[in-house]
């Protein structure tokens, strides 16, 4: 049960991404039919600008799983589990930023052109890497061997809470309630803002979040694997 506390604390912290993440496969999209979104004298539809999150997803696990992790380990920056969660919700704001200040042009009646969406797409895949991935993992290794299945169940849940949050916000905005007043730019300055409260806390709290040494990890998997042969 200590290792779950552990690992819940951490996950805490994720369903503010994932309330943010989910806007690329909707508010952006609505965001992107007001761009110019000529590329190369070919316009682009505004659904077909999302397909940028996934593709530069596929690059981006191996550049950071088999260069970036290990050049940082080398030159003594330690990448474990919570520093890159921590780093994933930074990139997080920072995409949401790109995206408000896109919006602060286009609520001025302009037209920005669509490659700059594109850049927040590809901060937020460089996220999704760190947080997603990242908090799957630690999901895994971190509980114990009778839990793992329920911390994954957890972590799902993770994803839930998130989408609920952002439909109950877009649903007080359609109805006239609290957040109505959040239009235009204003949207995604809330969410951006919310974010930046929790990176604080979480920057706060998680140097006193107990994790198991990579050692142990590794002894883990070991142990399982042979388990799984034994019982094989």
């Amino acid at each position: 049960m200590k290792t779950v506390y552990n690992v819940l604390a951490v996950f805490c912290f994720i369903p503010i991404f994932w309330a943010l993440w989910d806007q690329n496969l909707s508010e952006w999209v609505l965001q992107a039919a007001k761009l110019d979104r000529k590329v190369l004298g070919i316009e682009i539809l505004p659904e077909q600008i999302q397909t940028a999150n996934p593709f530069f997803l596929l690059v981006f696990i191996p550049i950071f799983n088999y260069w970036i992790y290990p050049f940082l380990d080398k030159r003594g920056i330690k990448t474990t589990p919570l520093r890159r969660i921590g780093t994933g919700l930074v990139l997080t704001a920072i995409s949401f930023i790109v995206i408000a200040l896109i919006q602060t042009k286009v609520d001025a009646g302009q037209h920005p052109w669509v490659m700059w969406q594109v850049l927040a797409y590809i901060i937020l895949a460089a996220a999704e890497v760190l947080v997603s991935i990242t908090g799957l993992e630690y999901a895994y290794t971190q509980a114990s061997r009778s839990m793992k299945s329920t911390m994954i169940a957890i972590w799902l849940l993770t994803t839930a809470l998130g989408n609920l949050f952002t439909a109950l916000v877009n649903q007080s905005i359609a109805t006239g309630g609290f957040f109505s007043q959040f239009k235009g730019a204003g949207y995604y300055w809330f969410f951006t803002g919310l974010l930046g409260v929790f990176i604080v806390i979480y920057l706060v709290v998680s140097p006193f979040i107990k994790q198991k040494e990579e050692d142990e990890v590794l002894a883990l998997i070991d142990d399982e694997q042979i388990l799984y042969v034994l019982n094989d």
